[in-house]
């Protein structure tokens, strides 16, 4: 009988670590067996999904919103065992983010602030792709002034996650980093077509049909509500309809952006720019979870750097130490209070990144 009890809390627990994986391990299923554009078909992903592991029958399906270069990325999982696969996903960013934080850490901290960050918990918990997005900004951050051209292509990464990626050339071209801008849009546009190539054209018309529902999932659908990190989703918490969260939205993302750029235009180095970047496109789009707050890495060590280096301004302690915890934090808060803080010290972190740089470059 206790055997029985064991095996069955096992089976529990595996259920449910890392489970988000599970949709993009299905669509790599999906992918290789010639079917890429069923991921965007709800019945289509859902059976793939509970083929690919033990899923509760009650548990429903995990959507697929990402566009098809992300998909390549699936193929490549599906082609290893289900575990190693979930591995080789949460391990391979990882790695690449120690690398970049070798140099980006204030000198002195070491790499233990990584690991003990709540975005990476958070991220490998679920089995979510933060890790990934948090690489990207982070590997353009550490090579921006050394390697350009791969610290572009760092970034261009985030075709795989387009909705990061929107400040990411405003903030190259007004920063005048040519060649990173030519990394970047060679290696997105390379992606895509890849991915057009290795597909078809098919599961881009799927996806372009289908980005509704992710615009609805957001607006009316997701029954986690409090995931949701942005200023929309902070109105909509209130209970404020879609045109007043819209007008919040845009009430933080375009001075947010404006910031960045007039910031990049001073031509501050890559971490301090890479940071700016990551927290600016944080804040810019409507659909940002949880799992995403591991993107503020690259503006903490910019931040901490920048205090350590130069002397702390006043409250640059604290709102680094808020964002720092904001990834462990912001759900409960929103799921107690339906006050989501998540914009609001993104918003200070630019804050106090942008002010303690901007006394370096005048």
């Amino acid at each position: 009988m206790a055997a029985t009890e064991a095996a069955l809390n096992l089976n529990h627990v595996r259920e449910y670590i890392g489970a988000d994986f599970t949709v993009f391990y299905a669509a790599g299923a999906l992918a290789r067996h010639g079917l890429a554009a069923g991921v965007y078909t709800p019945a289509t992903i859902a059976a793939a999904e509970h083929a690919a592991r033990f899923m509760p029958a009650d548990s429903g399906n995990l959507p697929f919103y990402y566009p098809p270069p992300y998909l390549l990325l699936c193929w490549l999982l599906a082609c290893l065992p289900y575990w190693v696969a979930l591995t080789a996903f949460l391990a391979v960013p990882l790695g690449l983010i120690l690398m970049a934080a070798r140099t980006l850490a204030p000198i002195g901290t070491g790499l233990l602030p990584v690991f003990a960050f709540p975005g990476l918990l958070v991220s490998a918990r679920t089995g979510q792709n933060g890790l990934l997005s948090a690489a990207c900004f982070a590997g353009f951050a550490a090579l921006a002034d050394r390697r350009p051209w791969l610290a572009g292509a760092c970034l261009g990464v985030l075709a795989c996650k387009p909705q990061l990626a929107v400040c990411a050339p405003l903030a190259l071209l007004a920063a005048g980093r040519w060649r990173s801008t030519g990394g970047a849009a060679v290696t997105f546009l390379g992606l895509c077509l890849v991915s057009f190539a290795g597909f078809g054209v098919a599961p881009w018309v799927a996806f372009l049909e289908h980005i509704g529902g992710a615009s609805a999932n957001i607006t009316v659908g997701i029954q986690d509500r409090a995931k949701i990190m942005s200023a929309f989703n902070a109105a909509r918490l209130f209970g404020a309809g879609l045109p007043i969260a819209t007008a919040v939205q845009l009430a933080v993302a375009v001075p947010a952006l404006a910031t960045l750029l007039l910031f990049a235009r001073r031509k501050p180095d890559g971490p301090a720019l890479g940071g700016a970047l990551a927290a600016t496109s944080l804040l810019v789009t409507p659909y940002v979870m949880d799992y995403d707050l591991m993107c503020l890495g690259p503006a903490l060590a910019a931040g901490a750097t920048a205090g350590v280096t130069r002397g702390f301004l006043p409250g640059d302690k604290i709102m680094l130490l808020a964002a720092y915890m904001l990834p462990l934090v912001a759900h409960d808060i929103a799921e107690t209070t339906r006050l989501q803080i998540a914009p609001m010290v993104v918003g200070a972190l630019l804050f106090v990144l942008v002010r303690a740089r901007a006394g370096a470059l005048a």
